[in-house]
């Protein structure tokens, strides 16, 4: 009897630990940028706002652009707005069983960035409101803000992209009797997050801001401004005072032993004059601002212990214990 009571303990603790050893860990990985571009205005060398009066022609138009996939199937929801001379609110993209949580115009990391590996989905959202300069029609604010925001959270075998663009082009033609320079202002805060839950992975998320300003007449570029972090240092034909941090930023890691977790969450401040901008010249004005993030999962083959087969490969080897302690006394 002792001998049979053995054999069938040895037996289950070899079972235990036979279908331990073949589960597999749920794959998972997570990508999430948001930028956002608060009180942005444009002055004159007097240090005046400049008005939408103050050009004669002005053509704004602000675009606004979302778009999602997972394992190739698109986003569903509005995914483009514009051109338009006021607010620019794209419909959030958004495609994965967890989307119904995700609320439009909702900048912040989904679950709070924790790295459960519970939530299946990629998104895109983007937000302009109001405008760079004073006096634009139908009630637009004085100040523009601009939010982006892409992420992409796995919890199985899959791959997943998104991307949101906000941007605004300003056509004017100068009526001064004055040359005069664009004096640009505005805060920043940037976001940036990539998460692996297992080395059969891979997460990137990226964000970039810039300023173009080109002459009609002769299509060349007079302005260029992606700032870095580095005074006068992302800047052509003008002068930046201030550059509060790297607004052309990316994290990413791939298939790195664990546990890896790159991120980048900053704020500040930014300024820049641009060059002297002749009188009666017709100009076009770009500003480029997006949120990018991509991710792909799969399975772990090397195959590891799940709880529920971890309990019953103790209670065989408890039991063997018990076994043994007993032929022993």
């Amino acid at each position: 009897m002792k001998a049979f009571k053995k054999k069938t303990l040895l037996t289950i603790g070899g079972a235990a630990l036979s279908l331990g050893m073949a589960g597999t860990v749920q794959a998972g990985a997570l990508a999430y940028s948001s930028l956002e571009i608060s009180d942005f205005q444009i002055f004159n060398n007097a240090g005046n706002q400049w008005d939408f009066g103050d050009f004669d022609p002005i053509n704004i138009g602000n675009t606004g652009t979302s778009q999602a996939s997972l394992t190739g199937n698109p986003g569903a929801g509005p995914n483009a707005v514009g051109p338009l001379q006021g607010n620019a609110d794209v419909g959030m993209a958004c495609t994965g069983p967890d989307c119904a949580g995700i609320g439009q115009n909702d900048f912040s990391e989904q679950n709070g960035g924790l790295p459960a590996s519970t939530s299946h989905f990629s998104r895109a959202d983007s937000l302009l409101e109001g405008a760079i300069i004073s006096g634009v029609p139908g009630g637009v604010s004085n100040s523009a803000d601009a939010n982006t925001v892409a992420e992409v959270q796995l919890n199985q075998s899959a791959s997943g992209a998104s991307g949101s663009f906000v941007g605004t082009t300003t056509t004017f033609k100068f009526s001064l009797a004055e040359d005069d320079a664009f004096d640009f202002q505005f805060d920043g805060h940037g976001r940036l997050d990539a998460f692996l839950h297992q080395p059969q992975t891979a997460a990137q998320a990226s964000y970039a801001f810039s300023i173009t300003i080109k002459d009609l007449g002769t299509n060349a570029t007079v302005f260029n401004w992606s700032p870095d972090g580095v005074v006068n240092n992302g800047i052509m034909g003008g002068t930046e005072s201030v550059d509060g941090f790297d607004l052309t930023d990316n994290v990413g890691v791939v298939g790195a032993a664990l546990p890896v977790r790159p991120q980048a969450d900053n704020t500040g401040s930014f300024r820049a004059v641009t060059d002297t901008l002749s009188a009666n010249v017709l100009y076009s004005l770009t500003i480029s601002h997006n949120s990018d993030a991509s991710a792909t999962a799969q399975q772990s083959p090397v195959d590891v212990p799940e709880p529920a087969t971890l309990a019953i490969l103790g209670a065989g080897l408890f039991g063997i214990a018990i076994t043994r302690r007993r032929r022993k006394a």
